[in-house]
């Protein structure tokens, strides 16, 4: 019996070298990762000066959220009022389109007009008597127009960020002939091109 168990002992112990499985000289996996869309707008009272290749978008977020604009008052000439700023890692870019509502009171009906520039795009009219500018192509504030195009914001390599002036005037008309209030607002708002 001690035979036996030996040499079944012996015979196991040899087998495992003919079963046993030899490592290839290299092994290896995959990593992989998905990059979600980054897709930012912001309106702020500078422009954003960040290097393009260094500058990530937490440090971009905490610029637009210390400099954000949300009211200003609208200059009797054409002047810069504020930037348009955008981050985006989008390689085919993103294009942003402009519209904008008259400035109104609480108080009554009456309508200031003034315009809004973008980029060197067109006017931006609302309620704007354009009849008596020059040089300025108007589009109406009702229908929205696009004031940065995808290829000036495609990112190649790196986080795409874009900054560009907004400039406005006064109708001087429509704020000469306006009845005393002191809350006449109006509202230009940003949005991403679908």
């Amino acid at each position: 019996m001690k035979k036996t168990i030996a040499i079944l002992l012996v015979l196991v112990i040899g087998m495992a070298g003919v079963f046993a499985v030899i490592p290839e000289a290299d092994a290896s996996f995959k990593v992989t990762t998905t990059v979600t869309p980054v897709n930012r707008i912001a309106v702020t009272k500078a422009t954003y000066n960040g290097a393009s290749a260094l500058t990530t978008l937490a440090a971009w977020e905490d610029y637009v959220t210390t400099n954000a604009l949300s009211t200003v008052a609208a200059p009797a000439s054409e002047a810069t009022i504020g930037h348009l700023n955008i981050a985006t890692n989008n390689t085919s870019g993103v294009a942003v389109k402009v519209s904008a509502t008259p400035m109104v009171s609480g108080e009554n009906d009456y309508e200031i007009g003034y315009y809004v520039k973008v980029n060197d795009s067109a006017a931006i009219f609302s309620g704007y008597d354009n009849s008596v500018e020059t040089g300025l192509d108007a589009v109406s504030a009702s229908a929205a127009t696009t004031v940065v195009s995808a290829s000036e914001t495609q990112a190649s390599e790196f986080l795409s960020l874009v900054t560009v002036d907004i400039l406005a005037e006064l109708d001087a008309t429509s704020f000469d002939n306006a009845p005393t209030a002191t809350d006449y607002e109006g509202t230009v708002t940003f949005e991403f091109v679908s």
